[in-house]
């Protein structure tokens, strides 16, 4: 029951986690649909950001929430498909580097807090710093997270009981989204472009740990009780 417990929590952290962390992503002052600003213009951002602090702070929380929530989900997956097999150093390496990359992604939710507390031209200018530190751990961090998502895919679309097709779609959005993080990092004038690709395959993400989280709850109903 320990072992079918576990998998229950890790599927409703791949189903509920992710979802979370995007849809508060959506309304988070200085993303998409709140305030929207360009990540390469920090003076915006930062204003966005301030401009409503409330909503800022919650969406932070929320945002940094979803994404313990989707690391956890991805161990559980993890450790139930170690088998001594080829697959395991890759989906090892895959979600180490999942996890520290969301880290790094949670780390800048806190940065967001502090952004949020800046009233005023002067101390929204005094957090330009900060939000370029932000940028750069939201792009270096990106990286680690999108090489993890391809490891993952591809380790887990060679195992039986995975959806290869889903598996397969994320490992060529990963891709696309590892060129578009180093792109971004490279490139201060392809900025933008390159957040909006990553953004995109984001969506693919979502769209993949839901599927592994429904699947984790269908191996558990199936699964035998145990006396």
């Amino acid at each position: 029951m320990g072992s079918l417990s576990v998998n229950k929590l890790g599927a409703l952290s791949l189903i509920v986690g992710p979802v979370l962390a995007f849809v508060f992503f959506l309304i988070q002052p200085g993303g998409l649909l709140v305030g929207s600003a360009d990540p390469s213009d920090p003076v915006a951002s930062v204003s966005a950001v301030a401009s409503d602090p409330s909503l800022s702070d919650v969406t932070a929380l929320v945002i940094a929430l979803g994404l313990v929530m989707t690391t956890y989900g991805l161990y559980v997956v993890h450790a139930g498909i170690r088998d001594g097999g080829s697959g395991d150093a890759l989906s090892g390496a895959g979600f180490m580097l999942v996890l520290f990359g969301n880290v790094g992604w949670v780390l800048a939710q806190g940065l967001t807090l502090a952004m949020a507390d800046a009233q005023g031209p002067e101390a929204i200018a005094a957090m330009v710093p900060v939000y370029a530190v932000k940028s750069g751990a939201i792009l270096i961090s990106g990286v680690a997270i999108a090489l993890g998502f391809l490891l993952l895919s591809v380790a887990l679309s060679a195992k039986e009981g995975f959806n290869r097709v889903a598996a397969l779609i994320t490992a060529l959005a990963s891709l696309v989204a590892v060129v578009s993080f180093i792109v971004g990092i490279s490139s201060t004038d392809l900025l933008d472009s390159a957040i909006t690709i990553a953004r995109a395959c984001y969506v693919v993400w979502v769209a993949w740990a839901v599927i592994l989280g429904v699947g984790l709850l269908k191996a558990g109903a199936e699964a035998p009780s145990k006396e």
